[in-house]
């Protein structure tokens, strides 16, 4: 969601503001002449959902709002409330009631003071509840489209009036622009002066670049008004503002910006403490400058400008006017300084945030221009300088303070600041003010609950507002670690890896060469792919020689695999702040505990009889046959390519695949459009039972999870706890049976029970890693008889820990497994110990199911969720979740920073009873973090 500003930031940039006085809860600003266009306008949350967030997880059963007194048209108290109606996953549809509190009341005093006999107060009463006056109705339905696209269609009726207002808006998101496409009839309006009008029709398209931190951005918009405009809830009585008049403008709009960090502490934050809002966690000093122009053709009424007092210096920036035509062109600067400083980190309970922000914003650069240009003469003639000269140059002042007051509660006022220049001392006073309290939603990352005043509306309403500061746009925005994000770029870039039970190779299926292999590729103008792996590459096994080789995995295959990782790395690699490529891991769960192949835990072991290990015997730790489709271009403009095979050695899948295992991930695209869709499918054998298929998204250097060694893949930033979602659309056609653990998302990393990084060390490095099993038939092994499969403990949204021997709230459902890893000196009892077998070194799980407990993170909450028949698009706060799961740690250390290096999704069919065959469709996946330091 894009930041929500401040009602009073709209008189600059051209953004919705809020107002309680339609149930939708927004209204347009009056844009003078020339207008400086908001560069980033994009969308919000829509007030039904505002709403009905508050209702689930805020516990309000009826949401307030105010608008002034009745006695001066005001309509006083009022309380809202939703229902949502239970469509699919892509449609969300509500019906949003408004109860006139104030209005109610006022009649019903009126009413029994009016009548002495009970049953005539009665009947009145009955007539008062049945009046239209005092309820309002809201209909809205959002439809998502695409991942990138959404329609929204709403209507509200409410009030004396009873006029219907409705809405339809488009708004689709490009790689670097936002598109908006909407038409509403009436729109709401408000002017400078704070007088609200209606338009009875205002049809809008709308492209804004994405913003920047530094940098050029535009905007281009047309906007048709219709109808003579009206003013709402009240006689007109000033006159209409020329830009509502009825005709069509188009605007451009660009400017450069640029942001400079003058001052930001370095110093540690608290350990293991999560600050009540992200982007507000680091004492800094900054400052950001803002210029650019503006060009407005105008056509119809609303080309007539009134220039009024400025006319003495002139007619502001360029102006064509065509009176006979109705039409005009009009152009102009502007410019904007302003400065922010914050105390205090906000994570402590009191006093940790202090925040100061003010900001210079100039609307007009040739009327500033003008108005210098008549004072420096004035003085140069040692005349006193002219009041319209002075206005002219004086910038619109905003000054915004917050201070914490207690935990997540801290006060807010903003206000416009201006020159009273009837006055000969031109004393300064304040435009308006906006007062409010504000509760940060903690689990959310940055995001609050806002109670605010207007002094000048005399509005009060309770919103939602998210990523909303006075930060530059990188600060504003999730940035993508990935270099791909949302899997959209047509050069794809994708691998093969294969893996032994131990993430190792052991032994090279014949006639494959090293489980490594690569799809990547360019897309030519002409059209055409140029592809930058060839199957030679890809046929590389121990003993052949490829650039970089050293002398030592020559002749070792699993060195050889890492070595071979790293060349094709080399051939797929993205220039700039380089990544490599998506990587597809294939895993084969069978364990010959006679072969000695993988250590315990890290430490190298004997062979040794037992275990219950799925192995049919001598060789069932084998690679597969790979099969590599190249990707191909149709002369539709359709890229498809994939990757097949099975583990069963001397079978050939194109004689069918029964009684055998058999996997395949395939990829296609049309070119220039949407995201790649990466089709999957497992089947397990009797000789091969366990079997895991997963699409990851690897660091592209250093350790990924699992791995003791130097990888390659996509994740150009490695995202931390707490700061960082994951989004992504799934499609499970089939589960895998009873035996598949489905992950919706699984993330692993690696550090110390001391707390510090992996170093490669297979005996003290640990393998992290935490799960989220879709498949309605897994259930959970934690328990109040089973505490060793739970965690410790489990901490809350809020911050609460509860130990897992707190049997009346303890969330044992939410938990499938915890396992400890092998080598921690200092378990609490009792623990099970994580397999020590399945990665080089040992290994710590937290495996958990849909449950109520995490709906704050944007997880499943019920078995069902996701899976079969219920494709979903997930938007996941993987690091809000992630920063509150039980780790292991040795006492005393300083807590690990839970940096994680890998991010996949896809099944473990974990040794079936019989052939099962799970298939997904993975798309749009991206990997998301906020960081003010970025």
């Amino acid at each position: 969601m894009r930041n929500l500003r401040w009602a009073m930031d709209s008189g600059f940039w051209d953004l919705d503001m809020s107002t309680p006085r339609v149930i939708d809860g927004v209204a347009r600003p009056v844009c003078g002449d020339p207008l400086p266009l908001g560069l980033s306008r994009g969308t919000r949350l829509s007030r039904p959902k505002q709403i009905d967030f508050m209702q689930r997880f805020l516990f309000m059963p009826f949401v307030p709002t105010y608008v002034g007194d009745p006695t001066s048209r005001g309509h006083g108290f009022s309380l809202q409330r939703v229902i949502t109606l239970p469509f699919r996953e892509n449609w969300f549809a509500t019906v949003l009631g408004q109860l006139n509190l104030q209005k109610l009341i006022s009649s019903v005093k009126e009413c029994r003071s009016n009548n002495n006999v009970d049953s005539s107060w009665l009947r009145n009463i009955g007539k008062l509840l049945c009046s239209k006056s005092i309820y309002g109705l809201g209909l809205c339905s959002e439809f998502l489209i695409t991942p990138d696209s959404t329609l929204l269609v709403s209507s509200d009726v409410g009030g004396e009036k009873n006029r219907p207002r409705n809405k339809a808006v488009f708004y689709h998101k490009f790689p670097w622009h936002d598109l908006t496409v909407e038409a509403v009839w009436p729109e709401l309006f408000v002017d400078k002066v704070g007088t609200y009008w209606d338009v009875p029709l205002l049809m809008t398209i709308d492209l804004a670049s994405l913003a920047t931190d530094s940098g050029l951005s535009n905007h281009f918009c047309i906007h048709y008004n219709g109808g003579e405009p009206k003013q709402f809830d009240g006689d007109q009585l000033g006159q209409i503002p020329p830009t509502l008049l009825p005709g069509i403008c188009v605007k451009h709009a660009f400017s450069i910006k640029k942001d400079v960090d003058i001052w930001r502490n370095k110093a540690s934050k608290l350990k293991m403490v999560q600050p009540y809002d992200i982007l507000l966690s680091d004492p800094h000093i900054s400052t950001s400058g803002i210029i650019g122009a503006v060009v407005t053709a105008s056509f119809g009424d609303t080309s007539v400008r009134s220039q009024g007092k400025d006319a003495i210096l002139g007619p502001g920036g360029f102006n064509l006017h065509s009176h006979g035509k109705k039409s005009a062109l009009l152009a102009d600067l502007f410019a904007s300084v302003s400065c922010t400083a914050q105390h205090g980190y906000f994570q402590r309970l009191f006093l940790d945030l202090t925040r100061l922000h003010a900001r210079l914003d100039f609307p007009s650069g040739s009327k500033f221009l003008a108005g210098a240009a008549r004072l420096a003469q004035d003085l140069y003639h040692s005349q006193p300088p002219g009041l319209e000269a002075v206005q002219a140059i004086c910038p619109d002042v905003t000054l915004s303070l917050q201070q914490q007051i207690g935990g997540p509660f801290s006060v807010r006022v903003d206000s416009r600041l201006g020159l009273d220049l009837n006055n000969r001392d031109w004393h300064a006073h304040v435009h308006d003010s906006v007062f409010a309290i504000e509760y940060a939603l903690q689990v959310l990352g940055s995001a609050k609950a806002v109670l605010w005043y207007s002094t000048k509306q005399r509005e009060a309403m309770i919103e939602l507002r998210f990523f909303e500061t006075f930060f530059s746009a990188s600060e504003q925005r999730y940035i993508s670690a990935l270099g791909d994000p949302g899997m959209r770029r047509d050069g794809l870039r994708v691998a093969f890896e294969g893996w032994n039970f131990c993430n190792e190779v052991g032994k090279e299926a014949p006639g494959m060469g090293s489980p490594r292999a690569a799809d990547c590729f360019d897309l030519l103008s002409n059209s055409s792919l140029k592809h930058r792996v060839t199957e030679a590459d890809n046929k590389l096994g121990i003993g052949k020689p490829f650039l970089g080789l050293s002398p030592k995995a020559m002749n070792n295959p699993d060195l050889y695999a890492v070595e071979k990782e790293l060349y094709l790395g080399s051939l797929c690699e993205v220039a700039g702040n380089p990544w490599q490529y998506w990587t597809v891991m294939l895993k084969n769960g069978n364990y010959d505990t006679m072969s000695g192949l993988c250590p315990k835990n890290g430490k190298k072991v004997n062979p040794y009889k037992g275990g219950n290990f799925p192995c049919f015997g001598v060789g069932c730790m084998n690679q597969p046959i790979l099969y590599h489709q190249q990707t191909e271009l149709s002369g539709m403009g359709e890229m498809r390519g994939n990757f097949s095979g099975t583990y069963d050695l001397g079978s050939d899948i194109r004689n069918g695949i029964n009684g055998i295992s058999y996997f395949e991930v395939v990829w296609e695209k049309k070119v220039g459009t949407g995201s790649w869709s990466f089709r999957h499918k497992l089947k397990t054998s009797k000789n091969y039972p366990w079997l895991m298929l997963y699409l990851r998204a690897d660091a592209t250097k250093g350790f990924s999870g699992g791995y003791h060694y130097d990888t390659r893949g996509i994740m150009k930033t490695l995202p931390e706890s707490p700061n960082f979602k994951v989004k992504f659309s799934l499609d499970v056609k089939q589960g895998g049976g009873p035996k598949s653990q489905f992950y919706l998302v699984d993330i692993g990393s690696c550090w110390k029970n001391s707390g510090a990084p992996c170093d490669g060390d297979v005996l003290t490095d640990v393998t992290r890693y935490s799960e989220m099993i879709i498949n309605p038939e897994t259930q959970s092994w934690c328990s109040p008889t089973s505490l060793a499969n739970c965690p410790p403990f489990h901490i809350t949204p809020n911050n609460i820990k509860i130990y897992r021997n707190d049997t009346a709230n303890f969330p044992y459902a939410a938990y499938h497994y915890y396992c400890a890893p092998g080598n921690a000196l200092h378990l609490e009892q009792p623990v099970s110990l994580c397999d020590p077998y399945s990665n080089p070194q040992a290994q710590e799980l937290v495996q958990i199911l849909p449950h109520p407990i995490w709906a704050a993170y944007g997880y499943p909450t019920k078995p069902g969720e996701g899976w079969v028949g219920d494709p979903r698009t997930w938007e996941l706060n993987v690091g809000g979740l992630s920063s509150r799961l039980y780790f292991y740690q040795d006492p005393g250390t300083p807590p690990a920073r839970r940096i994680w290096s890998s991010i996949d999704v896809g099944t473990e069919i974990y040794v079936s009873d019989q052939d099962e065959v799970a298939e997904w469709i993975l798309s749009d996946f991206n990997v998301l973090f906020a960081s003010p330091t970025s």
